[in-house]
């Protein structure tokens, strides 16, 4: 049976029909299991502890189901075992017998094996599940919890009469069931975030090296405690200075000491107490949505050597695996969430369009139409912004792949031809390698479209012994490169500035070859 869900999409859901009856009743709901199915549904979408969350599911579903035994089992971390974490109406001695189960044993390990929903309408006739005889069960449902087509758990509802669920309460529990896995991986994801957040702040806050974080106009908005030491401020005085009350150039240089460039200078850094010592300044570009809005500055004291580049580079991996995280959230979060919710928008105007057309004046109809259209476009618009904000084809598939959908993007969006070319022996790539070459390619196709008013474009990925190039060549118009690629930022290239740097986070060497009107190639060398 085939039948439409309340996100919008289409659900196939399996019933088993034991006793020999037809599975093909018509669907009903009462306004009541409306209401409690748009309750559960609304404290899913905000809720973030699972046991409270699917106590209340517990709860409603005993008020509009006619189930005397509710449990809900949970998916453990090594993909085979189902742990019992809901448990009402079964008899003494059930969860003593039945803590766990395995994925495929069982009516229970089934459901989660094959992501189908199943009821048993009378257990007498299933001679293989009479074990639940003694548990005073004769009929009873499962489904799975289900989130991006992952089962993360089972529910599963009995009665100890049997033949008294029907159809519609199966797709009732079947809906619950997709709200609650959906809750139920945000909330997993959201503490994985939430420890990998914390893991940047504990190695930013007990880093050995002074750290600073400025903003565009090179305030200091951030001072881990190596900085307070070495500078002699607190925290509170810090926040209330620029950095360039703290840093000048010697004599005998020039510049501005608090570029937001990227780039490595030796600096006079004068303390509290009025001391002056030169130092070398580490500094790198902070970028969100392509804007440049600050900066990140390591000092390393000349007269002690104990900061080695390798800490740095650990710093900024960190960096940027939280700023990959927040980015997978939000799109995670808008396509769970907000696009959801706008289709269901759209359908019910659809639904009301159909039923008060003949009601309703033509100026009225072709208003609600046009609110409709608004409605799909922004849905789409949403959809695109999702994948850009983190493409799930690189999770899913792997580097190569990804490059070729990036090439197909590039051709059907500027009707730009762009091919792939991958040569030597493919070998397996760290996730942090795919994430900034593939991050490189995109933005470096984002200039090819935006910029270089290219006809063709071409990636090459190259893997040799121990290493690779990755090539973007276009035969655009080109530009004159800069001399230093320490002025990218300070030049407003943004984009390239970003390219180096993801580029440096993984060790590779970053070069550009452009002249006018021979277009532009870059390269990394991992």
């Amino acid at each position: 049976m085939t039948t439409k869900t309340g996100t919008g999409g289409s659900r196939h859901v399996g019933i088993e029909a034991t006793d020999g009856e037809s599975s093909g009743e018509d669907i009903f709901w009462s306004s009541q299991q409306i209401r409690a199915l748009n309750e559960i549904a609304q404290v899913a979408n905000r809720s973030f502890k699972v046991n409270e969350l699917l106590n209340f599911a517990a709860d409603k579903l005993a008020e509009i189901l006619p189930a005397d035994k509710i449990i809900i089992r949970l998916l453990e971390d090594d993909g085979q075992t189902l742990r019992l974490v809901v448990l009402r109406g079964m008899p003494p001695g059930y969860e003593m017998a039945q803590p766990t189960r395995r994925i495929g044993m069982g009516m229970v390990g089934m459901v989660a094996l094959t992501s189908r929903p199943a009821m048993i309408r009378d257990v007498r006739k299933r001679h293989k599940l009479t074990y639940n005889i003694k548990f005073d069960t004769r009929s009873l449902m499962a489904v799975p919890l289900m989130s991006e087509g992952r089962v993360v758990g089972v529910m599963v509802t009995a009665s100890k009469m049997p033949n008294v669920f029907s159809s519609g309460d199966l797709l009732l529990l079947s809906s619950v069931g997709h709200h609650l896995g959906t809750a139920i991986d945000k909330c997993s994801r959201s503490g994985r975030l939430q420890s990998s957040e914390e893991r940047y702040r504990y190695l930013f806050e007990n880093a050995a090296e002074p750290i600073f974080v400025t903003d565009a106009r090179g305030h200091i908005s951030e001072a881990n405690l190596a900085a307070c030491s070495f500078s002699g401020y607190s925290k509170d005085e810090l926040s209330a200075k620029r950095l360039d009350d703290l840093l000048s150039v010697p004599s005998k240089t020039s510049g501005d000491p608090t570029s937001l460039s990227d780039d490595t200078r030796n600096l006079s850094f004068c303390t509290k107490d009025g001391h002056e010592a030169i130092v070398r300044c580490l500094n790198r570009p902070v970028f969100r949505d392509s804007q440049l809005v600050g900066a990140q500055t390591i000092i390393r004291g000349l007269t002690n050597q104990r900061w080695t580049q390798q800490t740095f580079g650990d710093y900024l991996r960190q960096v940027t695996l939280a700023q990959e995280n927040e980015r997978k959230r939000i799109a995670r979060d808008l396509h769970d969430d907000t696009i959801q919710s706008m289709v269901i928008v759209s359908h019910r105007l659809r639904r009301f369009s159909s039923r008060y057309e003949g009601h309703l004046e033509k100026e009225a109809i072709g208003d609600l139409q046009e609110t409709i259209n608004l409605l799909v476009q922004s849905v789409e618009n949403l959809r695109e912004l999702t994948i850009s904000l983190r493409p799930s084809i690189l999770d899913d598939v792997g580097l190569v792949p990804s490059l070729r959908w990036l090439a197909q993007g590039l051709r059907q969006a500027a009707s730009i031809d762009c091919d792939v070319e991958i040569t030597g022996n493919q070998r397996p790539l760290s996730p942090e390698t795919e994430l900034a070459l593939f991050r490189i390619v995109q933005e470096a196709l984002n200039n090819v479209r935006r910029h270089s008013g290219a006809t063709h474009a071409r990636i090459r990925l190259a893997f040799s012994q121990g290493h690779g190039r990755l090539t973007i060549q276009d035969n655009g118009h080109g530009f004159e490169a800069p001399r230093s690629l320490a002025s990218l930022g300070a030049l407003g290239k943004l984009g390239l500035a970003g390219m180096k740097q993801r580029a440096a986070q993984i060790g590779a060497a970053f070069s550009i070859e452009s002249k006018r009107g021979e277009g532009t190639t870059i390269s990394v060398n991992f």
